[in-house]
């Protein structure tokens, strides 16, 4: 759990770039649980994370997000509202309407076709469906702002080992699980929770 108060845009691509650098490091399926005050990150076995950081601050940002969101829903979602607009897919054509899964089984063979004719990703729409996710959906430059100042010295980065998690770590938790706990649950997660963090002291 990364607690992290820059905004939930800032830290969905510092939790993307480092579940992508501990997926190539360890060879393993990393899921991320996103939220304003921090993220958290969830694997199974152990994994050396704050290594993962330290390298994910040798690398560069875009192109390590750029590398993340290869063959994502996210990007294949975007790809389709872009070549929408860019006229590449039709959602009437002769007076008849498209269903939104037809325009994206298009979409999904337009892209795979863009993506074997430019490796650079350099044609206009793939490019501003990249530019779309890195800089509307996340702020890559506030993520970039912030690796920066961890190499400088103006952040400090430390990480503890811990068998509860914080109070404030609980928030993260919540969230990632919202879909998962359901409603009458939720009460019996929160005291299970707390019962935890009175134990320890």
């Amino acid at each position: 759990i990364f607690h992290a108060l820059f905004g939930r845009r800032v830290n969905e691509a510092l939790a993307r770039a480092v579940a992508w650098v501990i997926a190539r490091r360890e060879d393993r399926d990393v899921e991320i649980m996103v939220t304003d005050h921090g993220f958290a990150l969830g694997y199974e076995g152990e994994v050396k994370v704050m290594e993962a950081f330290q390298l994910l601050l040798g690398r560069d940002l875009r192109e390590t997000l750029e590398d993340a969101l290869y063959d994502t829903e996210i990007l294949k979602r975007r790809f389709r509202h872009c070549a929408t607009r860019a006229l590449m897919i039709l959602k009437n054509y002769k007076g008849t309407r498209k269903s939104v899964g037809r325009q994206q089984m298009k979409a999904l063979i337009l892209q795979n076709a863009v993506e074997e004719l430019d490796s650079e990703r350099n044609f206009p729409v793939l490019k501003e469906t990249y530019r779309e996710i890195l800089e509307d959906a996340m702020d890559i430059a506030g993520a970039e702002l912030v690796l920066r100042e961890i190499r400088e010295g103006k952040i400090s980065l430390e990480g503890r080992i811990s068998l509860t998690p914080s109070p404030f770590a609980l928030g993260i938790i919540l969230h990632g699980r919202s879909d998962l706990i359901k409603a009458e649950d939720r009460q019996l997660f929160l005291q299970k929770f707390y019962r935890q963090l009175l134990s320890t002291g």
